[in-house]
């Protein structure tokens, strides 16, 4: 077998590879041999003949099988710390499949979110059935509501009668002191603190009730009740109660107390002035009146699904649709929206 040779008794190591070491070329023949060699973690030098031969060529490089370990390395703790979040991670996913997979037992899809059939006209047998279905969905749920809706109403109608009770006691007592404190004197009588002692002459006490009434009637409250029956009523009723000397308070009291048992009455509202009628020119027709909206029921025109034909839809009926029927009865096109779900559903 014949070899290269680069000298007397040396074989040429071009292209072969000793341990990690690429042989490359040949970089110096005197004295002895020298090869370029690159290492399989990228550094490159130059190695001697002899030193190839004899296996004592290493990469003498500071990063020789370094970088790698070192970037796929972790030291231990943030390995255990790794391991341990992999394992919760993958608990809890255990878990939550666990759980779905028990919620989800014996669960079937409602049919009211199944895929939207492609249009077509609903057939005869459709349309009773839709309807029948919608009925009997109806009836149930009223005949669910109706106990409710049976003790909504007689609690209803006991709170209704018990307020109506109550009123009539409370008018029978008002019609009762009412009575009473025309033709006797008013046990409930409320007199200022001020007013309990007062004494002085009746010129003086004439004076000093007329000027507390003036600035009583000036007063808001009784604006609605300013005329001479009511403030003959007032007086009456102190003059009866033995009351000739009276401040402001004591006769607000007593107008409280009057006015509270419906003996005082308010003053008529004004009227307003009647409209002046604008004149007509009879030489200019009037013009007519806009028509009136017909009195008759609300009405819709559209296809009956069931015969084929149009006719006239009444509001019970339009309120009881769904929207499908609606849009095949009054033929409303499907939006964009609408036809992409439908095509994605039945796709």
């Amino acid at each position: 077998m014949s070899t290269t040779r680069v000298m007397p008794g040396l074989i040429n190591l071009e292209g072969r590879t000793v341990g990690t070491l690429k042989v490359g070329d040949m970089v110096a023949r005197h004295p002895r041999p020298r090869y370029e060699v690159t290492c399989a973690c990228g550094s490159s030098t130059t190695e001697s003949h002899d030193r190839l031969m004899s296996g004592a060529a290493k990469c003498m490089s500071s990063t020789h099988n370094k970088l790698t370990e070192q970037r796929q390395r972790l030291n231990e703790s943030e390995s255990i710390a790794a391991q341990r979040r992999a394992d919760l991670e993958a608990a809890q996913l255990q878990a939550s499949a666990a759980r779905m997979d028990a919620e989800t037992d014996g669960w079937e899809r409602p049919t009211k979110y199944a895929p939207t059939p492609s249009p077509r006209p609903m057939t005869a047998r459709e349309v009773i059935a839709a309807r029948e279905r919608r009925e009997a969905e109806e009836a149930a749920q009223r005949e669910a509501e109706r106990p409710r809706r049976e003790a909504e109403r007689k609690a209803a109608q006991e709170q209704a009668e018990r307020e109506a009770e109550l009123h009539e006691r409370g008018e029978k007592q008002k019609a009762y002191w009412a009575d009473w404190i025309q033709a006797d004197a008013d046990p409930k009588l409320v007199v200022s603190y001020a007013m309990r002692a007062a004494s002085m002459p009746t010129k003086d006490a004439e004076a000093f009730t007329a000027k507390a009434a003036a600035q009583f009637a000036s007063e808001p409250e009784y604006a609605a009740y300013r005329t001479l029956e009511n403030a003959d009523v007032i007086l009456g009723y102190l003059r009866r109660n033995g009351v000739l000397i009276a401040d402001v308070e004591t006769i607000r009291a007593a107008f409280v107390r009057l006015r509270d048992l419906g003996l005082l009455k308010q003053k008529t509202a004004l009227q307003p002035p009647a409209e002046r009628p604008e004149p007509v020119n009879l030489a200019v027709p009037p013009e007519r009146a806009n028509a009136t909206t017909p009195s008759g029921p609300k009405v819709y025109r559209g296809r009956d699904q069931l015969t084929g034909e149009m006719r006239d839809f009444s509001n019970w009926e339009v309120d009881r649709m769904s929207s499908e029927d609606y849009r095949r009865t009054f033929s409303i096109a499907p939006t964009v929206a609408e036809l992409f779900t439908a095509m994605s559903d039945t796709r």
